[in-house]
């Protein structure tokens, strides 16, 4: 804060009221605009006196990372934008003042890096940081006394990539064009099996596109049991079982020594679900229900069967009184479901809704085939390499 005072024979004789009239006199304007315009100079002239006393500061400090004088008009501005961005951080960031002399040359040296390699991405780092409103930049200062600024970022990463596949999940299963062309074991599910929290966090990858011996020999093992006999486990038919994907957790809140298995068949999306895909969901079961090498008061199975939509026998099996939508079977240890995508997908987006608004974050149609194409290049239908924005899908609000 300063306040300037102007020293001229031009007031002489003026009034104390007369300085309303000052803007009706261009000889007192344009005295008023060169006293402002010196006002500029000056201080941008102690400006340049203070940097460059805090620039001799940090060569003595040995954390400057200019060694030579720049070489070039081009590099001098380099070195002026460097200057100005370093006067920004020790301003703004009270840490890096205090902190040692090898986290000031490291922060230098990055700082220098970023410049060099990639100026825009740090224009964006700066500009929001050294913009925060002076609340937002307390909890942030609050934040990194607790944890790392890594750890804030790669939490908001996580969330941010979650939404982003929820988006291209929706964009694979209700796409016209894409859901014909999606293999259900060779893409949709290689995908899944690296995106498992679509299903609930609690649940951990325990077998992928295993048979059902192999599944039981998992099963086994979890409960600490010897592993099973070598014989071939088929179906109650005689059938090799295969299901698509299992997924386990424990009890860990109910006694000791409890078990849930999770087995989800997965249906390629042009595929209704009927009564031949519940027959052989049901079959799983089943055959788990029967086989005797298992306590069965230990372990609860639920099985569930996914599709993007039902047929209209399994549509009605799905309405029962007193059970959830989809559940069409319940006994103590088994349990067996039959669900919809647009389902799932909306219980994702409950579960991160609280998320996604405070992290304010919107997410388009060309960020979700992005995501595919750089996460998952080759479980990507080819037919989507050149797609650019993919048609907006709504699809049917889940029933239950």
């Amino acid at each position: 804060d300063f306040t300037a005072y102007i020293m001229t024979a031009a007031v002489e004789g003026m009034h104390e009221n007369d300085a309303d009239l000052v803007e009706m006199r261009p000889e007192l304007t344009a005295l008023r605009d060169a006293a402002k315009q010196r006002l500029r100079e000056h201080f941008k002239e102690r400006e340049t006196e203070r940097l460059r006393a805090l620039v001799d500061q940090w060569k003595a400090e040995g954390i400057y990372p200019y060694q030579e004088a720049p070489a070039s008009p081009v590099a001098e501005a380099e070195r002026e934008v460097f200057n100005i961005c370093a006067i920004s951080v020790h301003e703004r960031l009270p840490a890096f003042e205090t902190s040692d002399t090898d986290n000031k040359k490291l922060t230098m040296r990055l700082l220098k890096q970023a410049l060099e390699s990639n100026p825009s991405s740090l224009q964006t780092i700066l500009k929001e940081v050294l913009n925060l409103p002076k609340h937002v930049q307390d909890d942030l200062a609050d934040l990194l006394q607790r944890t790392k600024l890594s750890s804030i970022i790669k939490a908001a990463k996580v969330v941010s990539d979650r939404l982003t596949f929820i988006q291209s999940l929706r964009y694979m299963l209700f796409d016209t064009v894409m859901n014909k062309k999606l293999k259900e074991r060779s893409q949709l599910q290689r995908i899944l099996v690296n995106e498992l929290w679509i299903f609930g966090e609690q649940y951990a990858l325990g077998l992928d596109d295993q048979g059902l011996k192999a599944l039981l020999e998992k099963h086994a093992e979890l409960l600490g049991r010897a592993v099973l006999a070598a014989d071939v486990v088929r179906d109650i038919n005689g059938d090799d079982a295969i299901p698509d994907l299992m997924l386990y957790r424990k009890f860990a809140d109910r006694t000791k020594g409890r078990y849930e298995h999770l087995v989800i068949e997965l249906k390629r999306p042009s595929v209704k679900i009927g009564s031949d895909e519940l027959t052989q969901i049901k079959k799983y079961a089943f055959t788990v229900a029967n086989d005797s090498r298992f306590e069965k008061g230990q372990t609860k199975w639920t099985f569930v069967a996914i599709s993007t939509d039902f047929d209209d026998v399994v549509e009605a099996e799905a309405h029962q009184t007193a059970r959830a939508y989809g559940h069409v079977h319940a006994s103590d240890s088994i349990n067996i479901y039959v669900s919809k995508w647009a389902g799932v997908i909306q219980d994702c987006e409950w579960r991160h809704d609280f998320y996604r608004k405070e992290l304010d974050l919107e997410i388009l149609a060309e960020d979700a085939t992005a995501y595919l194409r750089k996460r998952y290049p080759n479980y990507v239908p080819p037919a989507t390499a050149g797609v650019a924005t993919p048609a907006t899908v709504v699809p049917a609000a889940a029933t239950g």
